[in-house]
């Protein structure tokens, strides 16, 4: 249970002022030991007490992880209906000996069982109010989060612990801690973009820092607005325990300790203060050892005044930022003179003139030195000093006049004459500047979790490592699980109702491969429930063996006759087409165009063979042959067919005038021989085609178009522009 406030504050986007909203953490409490899991463990173990009064042999159930495996996730699903329902029942196929297991409870059984857990569950809620001062109508919203909260116990004991206020349900259960971690995640992070949302979480124990030395005394300060307070009762002989950090303080923050430790080294060591030690492997964090103070003595005007800072993150982690000595300085004079004016003969008020010695630029750079090397500042304001001495003392020398002199009658004369006008000058002193210099100590760290050594590394990596390889084959089983159970779906909904499958296959075939899907089904449900990958490939890949076929006959069924079809449509065009050639295109090789077509002949003869073959067998029998062998011995044919067709008609020599009109007119003759139509026969039907083109031709070059090469695609490409 948190308490939380929620509120908005004004911030700067894009150059203007926004408001965001924030919230705050003011307290926490709970109870790890308490969730949803502790109610299935609670059916787990009821239903476990009847299969042993069931089974009789004296033995316990719970001695068989398969078996407790199958119950508890019944037990899961038996919990999420009783949510919904006043009854449910229990169902567990094979249990465990070859016994089925089948048995039910209520609502009212759940509830009676799992009254101490509603409980202990409500514990924390009522535990928060009561330490945070708050009441229940103080409250603006009582929002519920986990799965855990839908059992209607679990939300009748949080409506009884709120004094009969119903919990609001304005969030999702299950999402909304997911979503609000990563909103918060994104919002902390630099590399995504976000609405701006503050978040202050608080520290869930306090923390204290036990301070030790052999003559030492600490004291407590404040500093950064964080205030180290001392535990009464807790000093000892050159101990003191002091409180770092109060139990809900909001992150981040930063805590000093202020400490008079003038020789040795002082330990520190921060740790939890008053938790709980079920959970916590230690209640110490860290130990630190400050050095380096004995060195400052000789030095410096060392007090022992030491100051140890930390920072607390918004994540909540400790860290040591600093640990340094406050030390002081020769104090630099700074003088100032006042002038007080006086006169006889006037009652007016004396006026006072303050007058403040300038500063050399030399002595602002000693003031900046001092802040940044104070051992040299130190030196340095020593030897300024001894000379300013000795200098204003010359000066002195030098400006008094000897006895008996001229100048010293003035300057007798002079000095009677100011007292009689009644001025008089006073010179006062101010108290001089102290300055002080930190000066940072040697800080060692023994954490009490130590790091990771080299060695432990490596065997940390090679769990990952397992790890990863066990996630990889839970991943590749769970694939071939679904890929079994798709196909088993698939196959039985097409061997029952599909007509083309009934066509190609026996009744008793069909009876066969449905009860290998079955059994394979059951394997699948219960013993093969947890399989190895290869136990789930063997099983598919000895169903597809028999499946399989049956599908290809079905498939041939359809295809095998279409591509019969085509396949001698084809071979009367070619050789029509071929033999036209001899008066249309006589420039054509005479060999190509008898190889082409010795070549349709074997295909036709081919065709003829297969055919023969086909009709003896059954529709259930494995075919003579397949479409796509068909398809494979006309393609090349077709191909060659388009080139020889595309075979460009050969130049004639230039020759004299005469020739030239002897060339004109046969090439007249040659343009009507072209634009005669070509005549050939389909299925004992006479077809005429475009002069010196072939519409089948051209279909056949367009349906094959993508099993050809890259030259014959461009030849197509060719004619059809010039169609």
């Amino acid at each position: 249970a948190s308490l939380v406030q929620y509120s908005s504050f004004i911030g700067k986007e894009g150059g203007k002022n926004k408001t965001f909203g924030q919230f705050e953490v003011k307290s926490v409490a709970w109870d790890h030991s308490v969730g949803a899991g502790n109610l299935d463990a609670l059916l787990v173990n009821h239903f476990a007490d009847q299969f042993n009064t069931k089974w009789g042999k004296g033995d316990d159930v719970r001695n068989y992880p398969k078996a407790m495996a199958k119950l508890k996730k019944q037990c899961k699903r038996t919990k999420e209906i009783l949510s919904a329902n006043l009854h449910a029942p229990i169902s567990v196929e094979s249990m465990h000996d070859d016994i089925d297991f089948r048995s039910d409870i209520s609502r009212e059984a759940f509830d009676s069982l799992a009254a101490p857990l509603y409980l202990r569950a409500v514990a924390p809620l009522t535990r928060l109010l009561k330490d945070s001062g708050r009441e229940v109508a103080s409250l603006e919203a009582v929002e519920l989060l986990g799965g855990g909260t839908r059992i209607p116990g679990v939300l009748a004991a949080i409506t009884e612990a709120l004094g009969g206020r119903t919990p609001d349900r304005h969030l999702d259960s299950d999402e909304a801690v997911a979503l609000g971690a990563g909103l918060h995640a994104a919002n902390l992070s630099t590399a995504f973009r976000v609405r701006k949302f503050g978040a202050a979480d608080a520290a869930s124990y306090a923390l204290s820092a036990q301070y030790t030395s052999s003559d030492t005394s600490s004291e407590d300060n404040a500093d950064e607005a964080a205030e180290v307070d001392a535990v009464e009762g807790e000093d000892t002989l050159g101990s003191k325990k002091m409180k770092l950090l109060p139990l809900f303080k909001k992150y981040p923050v930063k805590r000093v300790v202020s400490l008079t430790h003038k020789s040795g080294d002082a330990l520190l060591e921060v740790g939890y203060s008053d938790a709980p030690s079920d959970y916590l492997p230690s209640d110490s964090l860290a130990a630190y050892t400050i050095s380096g103070v004995d060195s400052l003595s000789s030095n410096y005007s060392f007090q022992g005044k030491v100051n140890v800072h930390f920072q607390v993150t918004s994540s909540g982690i400790l860290q040591l930022t600093k640990a340094e000595a406050v030390v002081e300085l020769p104090d630099l004079p700074a003088p100032t003179k006042k002038v007080v004016n006086t006169t006889e003969d006037s009652n007016s008020t004396a006026g006072e003139t303050e007058v403040t010695p300038e500063v050399s630029p030399e002595a602002k750079e000693a003031e900046v030195d001092a802040a940044q090397d104070p051992e040299k500042a130190a030196t340095e304001t020593e030897k300024s000093e001894e000379t300013e001495s000795a200098n204003s003392e010359a000066t002195k020398k030098d400006d008094e006049p000897p006895a008996g002199s001229e100048a010293e009658e003035d300057k007798i004369g002079k000095k009677e004459k100011k007292d009689k006008k009644g001025k008089k000058e006073e010179k006062e002193e101010v108290p001089k500047k102290k300055r002080v210099a930190r000066i940072p100590l040697k800080v060692e760290v023994k954490e009490a979790v130590s790091s990771m050594q080299e060695e432990e590394f490596k065997a940390a990596q090679a769990t990952m490592k397992a790890w990863l390889k066990k996630d990889q084959v839970k991943k590749e089983a769970a694939e071939a699980k679904n890929g079994l159970e798709s196909y088993i779906i698939a196959t039985r909904e097409k061997v029952s109702y599909d007509e083309g499958a009934a066509a190609v296959t026996t009744a008793e075939q069909r009876e066969t491969l449905l009860a290998d899907l079955m059994d394979a089904e059951d394997w699948l449900y219960m013993d093969g429930e947890n399989a190895p990958v290869h136990d789930f490939r063997a099983k598919l890949l000895s169903l597809k063996n028999k499946g399989d076929p049956i599908f290809e006959r079905v498939f041939e069924a359809s295809e095998r006759p279409a591509a019969v079809a085509s396949a001698k449509k084809f071979i009367d065009v070619a050789r029509q087409v071929v033999a036209a050639w001899s008066s249309v295109k006589p420039w054509i090789n005479e060999t190509d165009k008898e190889a082409l077509l010795t070549d349709v002949d074997k295909l036709d003869a081919w065709l003829e063979e297969q055919e023969e073959a086909q009709k003896g067998l059954e529709a259930h029998e494995v075919p003579a042959f397949k479409a796509a062998s068909v398809k494979l011995k006309v393609t090349p044919l077709e191909t060659r067919l388009a080139k020889l067709k595309k075979t460009p008609k050969p130049k004639k020599p230039a020759t004299s005038n005469t020739t030239s009109t002897n060339s004109t007119t046969n090439e007249s003759d040659a343009k009507e021989a072209k634009d005669e139509p070509l005549k050939i026969t389909i299925d004992d039907e006479e077809v005429i085609l475009p002069p010196q083109d072939d519409e089948y031709i051209n279909n056949v070059e367009e349906e094959s178009n993508e099993e050809l090469d890259a030259e014959a695609k461009a030849d197509d490409k060719e004619t059809k522009s010039e169609l």
